[in-house]
């Protein structure tokens, strides 16, 4: 198995699309219920695709493979991050998170943050994020839990 972390390519997004909607419905499904799974999940897909086309991020891929998808804002904010539940717990997410950090301590930032899931919150903690807030987000009616995590970067 080789594990590859490639930049962003125009045609990706309907392959990111998919590991979104299965990461979503696969993996944090054992995190959240039914009517908040379909909430997160069921978004405009033209609207999410073009969102992504903006962000452009890193892809990892499994023997060619897409296995997962991560971003980092211009300061410093990791928008989407996702592994597909085929590939969980492969070390697809830390290469991913490898790549996020290398490229904020090039662009000097101090510190990197998300607002991340139930499901992701054990593998952000063990990459040495801090928890600051449990926050509720209401989404299209439905009410989830996530936490507001940072990780200051060491120079």
């Amino acid at each position: 198995m080789s594990i590859a972390i490639r930049r962003f390519h125009h045609d990706d997004p309907p392959l990111l699309f998919d590991i979104f909607q299965q990461a979503v419905r696969l993996s944090a499904a054992f995190d959240y219920s039914p009517t908040q799974i379909n909430a997160w999940a069921e978004v405009d897909r033209a609207a999410w695709i073009e969102h992504l086309r903006r962000l452009a991020p890193w892809v990892a891929e499994i023997d060619g493979v897409i296995a997962g998808y991560a971003d980092l804002q211009p300061d410093g904010y990791i928008d989407h991050f996702f592994v597909t539940a085929r590939f969980g717990r492969r070390g697809v997410g830390s290469l991913l998170m490898q790549a996020l950090e290398q490229q904020a301590r090039g662009q000097g930032f101090p510190l990197l943050y998300a607002n991340v899931s139930l499901t992701a919150r054990p593998f952000f903690a063990h990459h040495g994020f801090t928890l600051l807030a449990q926050q509720t987000i209401s989404l299209r009616g439905a009410d989830l839990i996530n936490f507001r995590m940072n990780k200051a970067l060491k120079s």
